[in-house]
């Protein structure tokens, strides 16, 4: 394949000859890990993302002291098991201490329930917080316990950010006070951004956190969570998180570097990669190219062998859905013409195709990380839709329908032992948009006559009560989109034109998966908003000739049509390498070998504590 083809983002058939190669190392993978004894259940509680089946009583976990299940909205049909959450009872009548942050005093009750909420609901699904760290010098009993594992500090004095950033997340769900979340969004990002201006190296897990679970929005506020996802990259760039070999290139004074700290640097660095990709994605723009991180051939096979599989899992499948949209974006396919359409179309079936075999070649995969690779897959496989609706393939619509419905089915499993639904982050949140709209979008047209329509209808409206569940604040965005999707679906009007004849091609179509969703609000807020629509029905976008004043030069006069109509990649050889397999990773190759996700995990810390400051 030349050149310009391989610029594209496409597999390039001379690295064919590294199949084999990539076959004994495989191999090799798997013997070495018929060797390996399973880690404990408690090794596999710290380092699962998804819940370990151990009892909650168990003597090895320390369980946080009891609080009043009254103030939380979380379901009570069944408790999610803590990864590992210390004992908060402090001296102040087994109560953390009051605090104040920009004048709002937030007494104590409130700051130890928030973070017990914290560390039981939410770190197992994001464990970068240190739960052997006191949260703000009361000694909690667990470190007065076992000395050996108290350090002295504290996230109030050191690192209010930190701290201020987990009462913030604990208190999603906090009904004792309602208005908690609502004081501290302004406060807490005002903290946020002042922490960029001398960044340390804990900065990182407070921007993680907030970027994970971010500040509800209303129609007076603005979301900040993609603006704050670049500083989070750029800081471990600031570190040098992206080459742990050579980090001491990046600090004044002479660095330690164990292996021990270098895999947790390693750590940190995919975790800055997957939150910045799926913000990014989120907003509907392809992540730079500059988060393909700089590991050696031999380190990032060590990484395989030492690293949560679920947590590498989900940063290949991240991974795999910003290259997707960056070899569209290379390409133009965003915008659909003629000849553009089947590059389109062989783009995501490929990608589509890399995902599928990602998830065969993992057996191990559990519940949690099979719903990653069904919303990684509806959000390729939905961008058939930037394709006129008349000429997609009845196959492809019909594999959308199914992956938006598996989304919601994948999910409810999820929530049965995880309560996913209630402390979801916010791509989740996302997905569960571009779904619905999908579902609306797919059922208001013709091809619902080839699905079940109570089916189909039952789904989408589960769609609208997820919503809900997923609302933590009145008038957020969850709640919002689910009163749209309900007024679309009962409207006579969206997607048609005047005539009533069918308008389903996509006006909104920049924006990559996200687009559907905001495709849907331009058709909302025409019919129920009162505002006037600023596309003209079935057009994508306002005439080129009303848009380029005479005299200033556009997108053909700056590059010209046939670069921009040029795909070299459409070769007879793409044909004959279609099945051809690829890894999707810069960062660190995909582990084929089938692995049980407490494997090689148990020498590894599960937080980022002993990350130095950035000097």
């Amino acid at each position: 394949m030349n050149t310009a083809g391989q610029t594209s983002g496409l597999p390039s058939p001379a690295e064919n000859g590294k199949l084999e190669e990539l076959e004994e190392e495989t191999s090799r993978l798997r013997r070495k890990l018929d060797q390996v004894t399973p880690s404990t259940p408690i090794e596999r509680q710290q380092h699962n993302l998804a819940p370990s089946p151990v009892p909650i009583e168990s003597s090895t976990v320390h369980v946080a002291p009891a609080i009043d299940r009254s103030n939380f909205q979380i379901p009570p049909q069944c408790e999610m098991h803590a990864y590992h959450r210390p004992n908060l009872s402090g001296a102040n009548g087994g109560l953390l201490a009051d605090r104040v942050i920009d004048g709002l005093r937030v007494d104590s009750q409130a700051i130890t329930d928030t973070f017990g909420l914290f560390y039981e609901y939410y770190a197992p699904l994001l464990p970068v917080i240190d739960p052997m760290v006191s949260p703000d010098g009361t000694p909690p009993a667990l470190l007065s316990s076992r000395p050996k594992l108290t350090k002295n500090i504290d996230y109030y004095t050191k690192y209010p950010f930190i701290f201020w950033a987990i009462v913030s997340v604990g208190s999603r769900r906090y009904t004792k006070d309602v208005t908690l979340l609502h004081s501290l969004a302004p406060r807490v990002t005002q903290v946020a951004l002042d922490a960029l201006k001398e960044p340390r190296g804990r900065t990182i897990l407070g921007l993680t956190l907030l970027i994970t679970w971010p500040f509800p929005t209303d129609v007076s506020t603005k979301d900040v969570t993609f603006t704050l996802s670049a500083p989070l990259v750029h800081i471990g760039i600031r570190m040098g998180l992206h080459v742990p070999l050579s980090a001491q290139d990046f600090h004044r004074s002479k660095m330690e570097t164990p292996e021990r700290k270098i895999f947790r640097r390693s750590e940190a660095w995919i975790r800055c990669l997957t939150a910045y990709q799926r913000a990014s994605c989120m907003y509907g723009a392809a992540p730079s190219a500059w988060v393909a991180s700089n590991f050696d051939f031999q380190w990032r096979q060590e990484l395989s062998d030492i690293l949560n599989p679920s947590l590498l899992f989900q940063f290949k499948l991240q991974r795999l859905q910003s290259q997707a949209y960056a070899t569209i974006t290379e390409n133009g396919c965003d915008k659909v013409s003629p000849d553009q359409k089947p590059a389109l179309t062989i783009i995501l079936k490929i990608f589509d195709r890399q995902i599928r075999d990602m998830e065969s070649e993992n057996p191990w995969l559990d519940d949690f990380n099979r719903f990653h690779v069904v919303l990684t897959r509806l959000q390729i496989v939905g961008l058939h839709l930037l394709r006129p609706f008349e000429e997609i393939e009845p196959t492809d619509l019909m594999q959308i329908y199914l992956m938006a419905c598996t989304v919601l089915t994948l999910l409810h499993k999820c929530d049965n032992t995880m309560h996913l639904i209630s402390v979801s982050p916010d791509y989740i949140h996302g997905v569960v948009m571009i779904a619905g709209s999908t579902l609306l979008r797919l059922l208001k047209s013709d091809f619902a006559q080839f699905v079940d329509q109570k089916d189909g209808k039952a789904a989408f409206l589960e769609c609208i009560n997820v919503l809900k569940l997923m609302s933590c604040a009145n008038n957020d965005l969850p709640a919002r989109y689910s009163l749209v999707l309900a007024q679309l679906w009962t409207s006579d009007k969206v997607f048609k034109f005047a005539d009533g004849a069918p308008c389903l091609n996509l006006r909104t179509r920049s924006r990559f998966a996200i687009s559907l969703v905001l495709d849907c609000v331009w058709w909302w807020r025409e019919e129920f908003g009162g505002q006037p629509g600023v596309y003209s029905k079935g057009e994508s976008s306002p005439a080129p000739s009303n848009v380029h004043p005479p005299g200033q030069p556009t997108f053909e006069n700056l590059f010209g049509p046939e670069d921009i109509m040029n795909f070299p990649f459409l070769d007879d050889q793409l044909w004959s390498d279609i099945d051809w397999s690829f890894d999707p990773n810069l960062a660190i190759p995909m582990v084929s070998a089938p692995m049980d996700p407490a494997i090689g995990s148990s020498s590894r810390p599960n937080d980022w504590s002993s990350l130095p400051p950035s000097s």
